[in-house]
């Protein structure tokens, strides 16, 4: 094995033995604008610009967000559920599609949103995220106006 071999191994060794909050990044909330009682906040990571998203107005009770980034849209919803994916189903109106979320830090998942469903969650007036047992509502009341100001959010934070 050459030294060069020898010095990137024992580099790799010394950075994964780091303590994990060394490696930790701060994210912060910055408030952008209240729309229908929804919170829009941009986030940054250390000061750089990581996306736009709607936090549902307090009064709902639970901590579900949309937000958009480069890597498009995604639906945030707390759960007990364990795993880094956990199956779930989303019904807006009375129409339903399930699909896989994934875990994030804070206790919530995530469901990144196909073109077509965020069209519906746009139309939409009533929806239920459901993950095993656990049902939650969201009010959609105002979204249409709530996903264009995450959009303008996302557009002039993102240059």
């Amino acid at each position: 094995m050459s030294f060069h071999n020898v010095k990137w191994i024992v580099s790799a060794v010394v950075i994964a033995a780091l303590p994990v909050a060394a490696l930790a990044q701060e994210t912060k909330a910055k408030k952008y604008a209240d729309v229908s009682g929804w919170t829009v906040e941009s986030y940054a990571v250390d000061g750089q610009y990581m996306r736009c998203g709607a936090v549902v107005p307090a009064s709902v009770g639970s901590k579900v967000s949309f937000e958009k980034s480069s890597e498009g849209w995604t639906l945030l919803v707390p759960t007990k559920a364990k795993g880094d994916t956990v199956k779930g189903a989303v019904d807006i109106d009375g129409k339903s599609f399930s699909g896989e979320f994934n875990l994030m830090d804070d206790n919530r998942v995530g469901l990144f949103l196909k073109p077509a469903q965020l069209k519906s969650v746009q139309g939409g007036k009533a929806m239920i995220v459901k993950i095993g047992a656990e049902q939650t509502p969201v009010p959609l009341t105002g979204i249409g106006a709530v996903i264009s100001k995450i959009t303008e959010c996302d557009k002039k934070n993102s240059q």
